[in-house]
């Protein structure tokens, strides 16, 4: 898949200025008189950006490429106006980033990260949440058109994130928008580049690749539910997978920290990326939250370092012996914990 010749020129947007400006109004507010300019900030951003419900299923017209609209502080990071209506970007850190969220006029929040969504939160703004966990190796079919279902039906504006807004969330608003035939392919190459997805996850630039318009009939036919939440797996479902995770990565370490020749299907990044999200939906579920503030904790530091040890893959600058202390970070902390509470 080709890069465009100017990462640069996946910024310029035509037609947004509007919403430019309010993110600007909104990192320089203070929190004393936010509140009192956020109706303003919704009515503004809402004219401006959210399509309405015909447009999503009948006009289907390209719109000018995404534009990075930067960070909301606090708990908003690598935001997008990717399409008119449609933002996406990091997972909402706190009650101060559904506030920012809500000053943008969203009413629909999409999430495509394993863990629980912040249901209580939105609600109280509002918001109704739609969860589509997605892997770091791609979706499956009914997850592109529950994507596209998703954007045409729910109200907007809609904002699209997984954990750190940059793979997975980028990749489900692009390929929800090319169901809808309201950005073209290289439009969505285009954002996905700007929004930092890496080439480090093969199964998630296919699907955009792969990605087409959806008929009308196929999306009124689409039988799946859109839940506010999806319960992603029981507590021994995800050990098991945290312990196939552990095994595949093992077999790309062995092999130099790349795809070993016998597994050429294993992107080394997104196993990394599998096994963190294992970590946090691990502490979500309601089993392990029955058990000690301390176990929770071994969690949040095991996904951490799962992370960690996907930053290492991702960045082709990492030599193999900043990978190799990240990996033994991680056996280390899957150590202690199993003789602390495991074994």
């Amino acid at each position: 898949m080709g890069r465009l010749a100017s990462r640069n020129s996946t910024c310029a947007l035509a037609g947004v200025s509007l919403t430019l400006a309010v993110v600007v109004t909104l990192a320089s507010c203070t929190q004393a008189d936010s509140a009192a300019r956020s109706q303003d900030v919704r009515d503004s951003a809402t004219q401006e950006m959210q399509a309405p419900r015909d447009a999503f299923a009948s006009e289907r017209v390209q719109t000018a490429p995404a534009v990075a609209l930067g960070e909301i502080s606090p708990g908003i990071h690598n935001l997008f106006a990717v399409a008119p209506g449609v933002f996406s970007g990091s997972g909402p850190e706190g009650a101060a980033a559904f506030d920012s969220l809500r000053a943008l006029g969203v009413k629909t929040v999409i999430s495509v990260d394993g863990a629980r969504p912040e249901l209580e939160l939105a609600r109280e703004r509002g918001m109704r949440y739609v969860h589509i966990p997605i892997g770091y190796d791609g979706m499956e079919p009914e997850q592109e058109v529950a994507l596209a279902r998703a954007l045409r039906d729910m109200p907007g504006p809609v904002y699209v994130h997984c954990h750190h807004g940059k793979h997975r969330g980028p990749t489900a608003a692009a390929v929800g928008l090319l169901g809808l035939g309201r950005i073209s392919s290289a439009e969505a190459e285009a954002f996905m580049h700007a929004a930092g997805t890496s080439e480090s996850y093969p199964g998630l630039w296919a699907c955009a690749a792969e990605a087409g318009v959806r008929s009308e009939e196929e999306l009124d036919m689409f039988a799946g539910a859109l839940p506010e939440v999806q319960v992603v797996s029981g507590l021994v479902d995800t050990m098991v997978a945290i312990d196939k995770s552990w095994e595949r990565i093992t077999l790309v370490r062995a092999a130099g920290w790349a795809a070993p020749a016998d597994h050429p299907d294993l992107s080394p990044a997104a196993e990394a990326g599998m096994l963190a999200d294992h970590f946090r939906v691990l502490m979500e579920d309601p089993a392990m939250r029955r058990e000690s503030e301390e176990l929770l904790e071994e969690m949040r530091i095991a996904a951490n370092l799962a992370a960690t040890l996907e930053t290492s893959l991702v960045d082709a600058a990492a030599d193999a012996a900043s990978r190799e202390r990240a990996y033994r970070a991680v056996a280390a902390s899957c150590t202690d914990c199993h003789e602390g509470w495991r074994n």
